[in-house]
């Protein structure tokens, strides 16, 4: 017996589905009808990532390195806030080698713009006659309504809710982009620009950063569903898409993948913020020592009385006494 409220209802417990085994469009990386995050700086490439797995996705390609394997070419549904369709994601799209005949973009405009509004538009992703196995939203903070928050745990997982519930009944994996802050920390739970809380909330987390090597690096952070592999390592290739121009030199970026890292994303993010403290230490030595030497070079005195005290600590030194520390 149930009683039916609103879209709510109360069910026997034999009539709930039983646990599903996890299932992925990309294993270790993308897990269907669930919602993935793609976090990182702004204008390192991260974008790119999507790219490479849309152009993957559409055509059947397999690319072992991300867990993606051979199979047939499925649909991919992309909204688009930030970069222009036309001049932007089309060629990168194409040089990328993307079939265009399984690409759908959720728009307002025949150019391809004018952003959706979630959750209000998501109906339209979920009435597609053909379901979508990968919807990504580059960037996610822009589809939400006004009024939206993603700041406070409770604030942030109703945000998420509509996308799971799209990732549910599609049975696609949901791929946000969204930027990480600027706070220098070794912990990846501290990078994420929009709320930490966003993190708690997905499947999946990976972290786009660009490694000592300037190569564009990307794994998960964060899974709840497997271990953590290591991260890929990219660089950014310029093909040629069209004829130079005024306007342009007729290219456009691809990524190529470069070989598998040694560290997870998360070790990543650690060894860089310690290189890099560690590069501000030695810089701050460095400033220190000539700044002293300027000085004694400035002031004989000084100079004279620094040589004498150290004299006098290699006597004390010498004889078996404690040699008193030199003050300048």
């Amino acid at each position: 017996m149930s009683e039916v409220m609103g879209m709510t209802k109360v069910w026997k417990a034999s009539e709930l589905q039983t646990a599903q085994r996890a299932s992925w469009l990309a294993k270790g990386w993308l897990p269907r009808a669930a919602v993935s995050v793609l976090v990182g700086d702004e204008g390192i490439g991260k974008s790119l990532f999507w790219l490479t797995l849309a152009a993957a996705i559409t055509t059947g390609k397999p690319i072992p390195e991300l867990g993606i394997p051979v199979r047939d070419p499925q649909v991919v549904v992309l909204v688009i806030t930030e970069d222009d369709w036309g001049n932007t994601v089309l060629p990168r799209l194409q040089v990328a080698g993307a079939d265009l005949d399984h690409i759908r973009v959720l728009c307002g405009d025949g150019n391809g713009g004018g952003a959706p509004e979630f959750p209000r538009d998501l109906a339209i992703i979920k009435a597609m006659d053909e379901k979508p196995a990968l919807v990504v939203v580059d960037t996610w903070i822009d589809t939400l309504a006004n009024g939206v928050s993603v700041n406070g745990a409770q604030a942030a997982r109703k945000a998420l809710l509509p996308m799971k519930e799209l990732a549910t009944r599609t049975g696609a994996s949901v791929l946000l982009m969204t930027r990480t802050n600027r706070n220098k920390t070794k912990n990846a739970r501290d990078k994420y620009g929009i709320s930490a809380e966003i993190r708690k909330a997905v499947r999946m987390a990976l972290l786009a950063q660009l490694d000592d090597e300037g190569l564009l690096t990307v794994g998960p952070e964060k899974t709840n569903t497997s271990e953590l592999c290591k991260a890929a390592r990219f660089s950014v290739k310029k093909i040629q898409h069209s004829e130079p121009s005024e306007e342009s030199d007729g290219t456009a970026p691809s990524l190529l993948f470069e070989g598998e890292s040694q560290h997870t994303a998360r070790e990543l993010l650690a060894v860089a913020v310690e290189s890099d403290t560690a590069g501000n230490d030695r810089q701050d030595r460095v400033e220190a020592v000539n700044w002293l030497q300027g000085y004694l070079e400035a002031d004989r005195a000084a100079r004279s009385l620094l040589t004498r005290r150290m004299r006098a600590g290699l006597r004390a030194s010498h004889c078996g006494h404690r040699s008193v520390p030199v003050r300048i």
